[in-house]
């Protein structure tokens, strides 16, 4: 029967978690679907299975799902955690061919909502894998992407040197429509070891770049926004010093 956009989710996980049995014949009927829609009917059923039925062959159906991503999607990774028992890898890989997939081919592929939160100090040792993928979902993504910013967060606690790559990029990059947002909020920045210098190396960055006509806030309060008192102490001695230096 025509299959819908919209896999029938209830079906699906009703199906999938009866036995290994009836999973395996559900895979096999959508594996060999000649439908467009076949990318999102399988992705729910990996969203489905049940832990106690994964093994490598559906490890390595996963991959090859994953690798013949070739629209827009979404990717709940929380429901590729299942697999890592099987492949300690199984995150970085997956994350390794979708960055790949939107570098290449400029697919719209959303990460979990969560994803930089939850997978950051797992993939610490791929920092310039992450950052890519952040930059990646920040500039072709849902424009809900990290509103609160805490995966950016997770990031400077990992490297706190990707400030100042976060700043060329959205606030003096070539494409620079994102650095009008002056409604931008990093008060975690204040937390960071050696906060003032970057700061400072940001702040410089942005006024340097900036075209500003003194009409509403300058991009720079980026930076001032819904301080604790801890943080506008901080943030009160370095505008200080800044006004001394800089005058």
């Amino acid at each position: 029967y025509p299959a819908s956009i919209n896999p029938l989710h209830k079906v699906i996980k009703i199906i999938v978690s009866t036995s290994p049995e009836w999973a395996l014949r559900l895979w096999n009927l959508t594996d060999a679907w000649k439908h467009e829609y076949k990318l999102h009917w399988q992705l729910s059923f990996f969203d489905y299975l049940p832990k106690a039925f994964t093994n490598e062959f559906y490890k390595n159906k996963l991959l090859e799902t994953i690798n013949l991503i070739d629209v827009g999607c979404y990717l709940q990774f929380e429901s590729f955690e299942k697999f890592i028992a099987i492949d300690k890898n199984i995150i970085l890989n997956i994350l390794q061919i979708v960055v790949s997939k939107i570098e290449n081919y400029n697919l719209r592929i959303n990460l979990s909502l969560h994803f930089f939160e939850k997978y950051s100090t797992m993939l610490a040792d791929n920092f310039p894998l992450l950052t890519q993928a952040y930059i990646q979902q920040e500039q072709k993504a849902s424009t809900y992407f990290d509103l609160n910013r805490a995966g950016l967060k997770s990031l400077l606690q990992i490297n706190s040197k990707f400030l100042i790559e976060y700043i060329k990029v959205f606030y003096i990059g070539n494409d620079n429509s994102h650095n009008t947002n002056i409604y931008d909020q990093l008060p975690f920045v204040w937390d960071l070891d050696n906060c003032n210098e970057l700061i400072e190396e940001a702040a410089n960055l942005i006024i340097e770049n900036s075209i500003y006509f003194g009409i509403l806030a300058h991009p720079i309060i980026i930076f001032f926004h819904n301080l604790n008192e801890t943080q506008k102490a901080k943030a009160k001695l370095f505008l200080l010093n800044y006004i001394s230096n800089y005058h």
